[in-house]
């Protein structure tokens, strides 16, 4: 069921209304989560489409920080961002890396 989640939140985040919308949330956070504690070995189709999500979810820039607003979402912490995706693209599965 989560695999399937996760599937639905990456088509809907190619939306650019949807996907602005999500950049945002602190709720996309938990894709990150997912990247983190799980590895590819483990449960690859949930990392490959925890992948996709976040890939999809980060290319709608949030709008910048302002007075009484702070960043949220996935792009709030881009030094995790990057560390969860560096070992996908360090990985030798294809599509992993293509999804990173």
């Amino acid at each position: 069921v989560l695999v399937k989640l996760i599937r639905v939140l990456a088509h809907l985040a190619m939306d650019p209304s949807a996907g602005a919308h999500l950049s945002e949330r602190a709720e996309a956070e938990s894709l990150l989560a997912i990247l983190e504690t799980c590895t590819l070995d483990q449960s690859e189709e949930l990392m490959l489409n925890a992948a996709a999500a976040v890939t999809n979810i980060t290319f709608y820039r949030a709008p910048p920080p302002t007075p009484g607003r702070d960043v949220r979402g996935v792009l709030a912490h881009p030094e995790r961002l990057v560390s969860c995706l560096t070992p996908l693209l360090l990985h030798d599965n294809e599509e992993a890396v293509v999804e990173a």
